[in-house]
């Protein structure tokens, strides 16, 4: 008689397995320490995209590189159970960040949106807006002023649009560009999108303090911003840099390499460095690159 007993311990194995597989994830990322903020700068080739973890766990995606490879990039810091983002924000509507947004309101459930919500007749852009209709989420316009707590201990302020920019059709989304300071404790992140010159004049002219800890460079680096007195008054001990490797554009270009050396004590680049992943306990900033 064949022996049925064996699928049964053969099931029971695998169950084991399995839970035990299960459970060390479980430790692994319990065992993250829950009072450091972690902001990670994706190498997602020539776009942007960078993910915020805040100690209690809220969840912040800004922009989404240009395609798929941003879920790689998620599955890579956060366990293969989280299905929920909580927080989008897309900084302009061009396919190298929203594209793979696309593919991320597929994939994950996003709880808000922070956008310009200004008009670009693109179809990733066209695509992406119709997702957040069928979905139900609810999409905030960015503008100057706006200030939103992610988590119990870290916020977000808009620093530009200086206007609300919903409905508002533009040859140039750079113009709608969303910036964001982010803040946990003492330490403070400035992540600039793909604004330019115009948006870091517009700052610095109404007053605004952009100093930070870290910035994460405008443009991809490009000569169209980082500004000598925008740098000068961000004053960023870290800049990071998301350019693709070998890229058409010449990005980062040399001169603002240089003029962000004289300004940071580290410069990274997702295309030499991979991903940058900078913590801060809200006192101290620390790095830690891929490569």
């Amino acid at each position: 008689m064949p022996n049925k007993s064996r699928p049964r311990i053969l099931w029971t194995v695998l169950g084991i397995s399995l839970i035990a597989a299960l459970g060390v994830w479980s430790l692994l990322f319990s065992l993250k320490d829950r009072s450091v903020l972690s902001l990670t700068v994706f190498d997602v080739g020539q776009a942007d995209a960078v993910f915020i973890e805040t100690p209690d766990r809220f969840q912040v995606l800004v922009d989404g590189g240009g395609d798929a490879q941003i879920l790689q990039k998620l599955g890579s810091v956060m366990p293969f159970w989280d299905r929920t983002v909580d927080l989008v924000i897309l900084t302009h509507p061009h396919a190298d960040h929203v594209g793979g947004l696309v593919d991320v309101i597929k994939r994950y459930r996003v709880g808000a949106v922070i956008e310009s919500n200004a008009n670009y007749g693109t179809a990733e852009y066209a695509e992406w807006q119709k997702l957040k209709k069928e979905n139900n989420i609810v999409s905030h316009s960015a503008v100057l002023g706006m200030r939103v707590g992610i988590g119990r201990y870290a916020r977000v302020q808009i620093l530009s649009p200086f206007g609300v920019m919903s409905a508002v059709s533009l040859k140039n989304p750079h113009d709608a560009n969303v910036t964001a300071l982010v803040s946990f404790g003492a330490s403070k992140f400035l992540l600039m999108g793909d604004a330019e010159d115009e948006i870091e004049r517009g700052i610095l002219g109404r007053g605004i303090n952009p100093r930070a800890n870290m910035l994460k460079v405008g443009h991809h680096g490009s000569r169209t911003s980082s500004s000598e007195i925008f740098l000068a008054a961000v004053s960023p001990g870290i800049s990071v840099v998301s350019a693709g490797r070998n890229n058409r554009y010449g990005h980062p270009h040399q001169e603002i390499l240089d003029r962000l050396a004289a300004f940071s004590k580290q410069v990274f680049r997702t295309d030499r460095d991979g991903d940058v992943v900078i913590s801060s306990d809200g006192r101290s900033v620390t790095t830690a690159t891929a490569k």
